[in-house]
């Protein structure tokens, strides 16, 4: 996970709490807010994408290139490791040049070439974007299908918001627990009275208070 990430969803979650936890009971509002704040973080991860694949359709460059090396390396701000396939080639200027195509690559993409193989590769001037031919052309393909997934999260929301605006959520005084009630006020349900809602809270505890410790 990038910086840029981590503090999208720190902050997030922070407003998230203060402007809608604190201020609105309504089930429906609260899932719309999250299912929204889901929506705008997957966008948002789209759209960094997709910035770079624009740079490499105005002004890639295609061009053959030798395989030199493969590798899969982790890197510190993410838990996903990168399938990295370092080729040289030859600029149309006739610089020798040796780059990274990684990030985007896919593990199918990365297991079909080996060192000493000739590929179609498309890079752009600075040579800070690389990638494969066929990473780039699954891409083109891939980044607009994408799109259905944020739209997919935004209409959850809203089908929260229509169906589930008549369930209330109030919480017991001087207590983390919190209880569900219809338009009439019954009680649908109370994590106070259940165990099973007491024992996630209890090991949630007992877990941030081995990481304090643990600091």
């Amino acid at each position: 996970m990038s910086i840029t990430a981590f503090f999208l969803i720190f902050f997030g979650s922070l407003a998230y709490y203060y402007f809608v936890l604190r201020k609105y009971n309504s089930l429906g509002f609260r899932m719309f807010s999250l299912f929204t704040f889901i929506t705008l973080c997957f966008v948002y991860w789209w759209y960094s994408g997709y910035k770079e694949l624009e740079d490499l359709k105005k002004n890639g460059i295609h061009t053959e290139a030798t395989v030199i090396k493969k590798s899969i390396e982790g890197k510190p701000d993410s838990n996903v490791p990168d399938n990295v396939v370092t080729v040289g080639y030859v600029t149309k200027e006739g610089k020798a040049i040796t780059a990274e195509a990684r990030e985007m690559t896919s593990k199918e993409e990365y297991d079909e070439v080996s060192v000493g193989q000739k590929v179609q590769i498309i890079y752009t001037n600075n040579v800070k974007n690389t990638q494969l031919q066929t990473t780039f052309n699954r891409s083109v393909k891939d980044y607009n299908w994408i799109l259905i997934m944020p739209a997919l999260f935004f209409l959850i929301g809203m089908g929260c918001l229509v169906f589930l605006g008549r369930f209330k959520i109030h919480a017991h005084e001087g207590t983390v627990y919190e209880y569900l009630t219809d338009e009439n006020g019954k009680v649908l349900f109370d994590d106070k009275q259940s165990a099973t809602t007491r024992t996630i809270r209890k090991i949630n505890l007992l877990s941030k208070m081995m990481q304090a410790f643990g600091k």
